[in-house]
């Protein structure tokens, strides 16, 4: 029986027009599939290719196997910084790409955040809010484990008070939400659009009362 072309075989091919196409089909096929010694080199041989789609392929099937070893890497690299967006990069640019790829990382791990990566996606939403909206469903999954001495200490700190506040906004079930919200917005110089953000909170609060309205005893 014939063997069915692997990555490397794949690679090896003249650059044919539809060379591209197989190669992406290829890691395609290896999410579906359990992973192996010989299934984890192609991956690691795509990630090391100068394509970025075939990288962020490759990323994917990492998220699609799974497990200690597959996480830690998705995490070493979800845990990259963004300058910037990357639909504010131009097109095509390395910058834009490379943010693509952390974005595609931070999907990646998603499904299999434990409680134990709180602290981690809460202090890189704090460091990095306007480019974590990727981070947002995983800590609400988990914001009953988020540390609160962590929340305290962005608000202590001005630098990190407006990541505390879009954090207190989009994750509607953390612990003391609107308690902390109040404060932000209480404060001598409240984060830009305290405020206003704290009206809608409240609004919706009285539309579905919970106990995170309450100051915490």
């Amino acid at each position: 029986m014939r063997k069915e072309p692997d990555f490397a075989d794949l690679l090896a091919e003249p650059p044919v027009a539809d060379r591209m196409s197989k190669l992406a089909d290829r890691l395609k096929a290896l999410a579906t599939m359990k992973e192996t010694k010989e299934r984890r080199t192609e991956i690691d041989l795509a990630l090391a290719q100068n394509r970025w789609g075939l990288r962020i392929l490759a990323i994917r099937v990492l998220g699609a196997w799974g497990g200690p070893r597959n996480k830690a890497w998705l995490r070493e690299k979800a845990d990259q910084p963004m300058l910037r967006h990357p639909w504010r990069y131009p097109k095509r640019t390395p910058g834009r790409w490379e943010a693509i790829e952390t974005q595609a990382a931070q999907r990646a791990i998603a499904p299999h955040v434990t409680r134990e990566d709180a602290a981690w996606l809460l202090n890189r939403h704090l460091a990095d809010w306007a480019n974590g909206g990727t981070l947002l469903p995983m800590l609400g999954a988990l914001a009953p484990h988020l540390p609160r001495e962590r929340i305290e200490a962005a608000y202590q700190d001005p630098a990190q008070r407006e990541s505390l506040l879009w954090l207190c906004f989009h994750v509607r079930n953390l612990s003391d939400r609107l308690y902390w919200m109040r404060r932000l917005a209480t404060l001598h110089e409240p984060p830009p659009l305290a405020g206003r953000l704290l009206l809608h909170a409240e609004a919706d609060a009285l539309k579905s009362p919970s106990p995170d309205a309450r100051k915490p005893a």
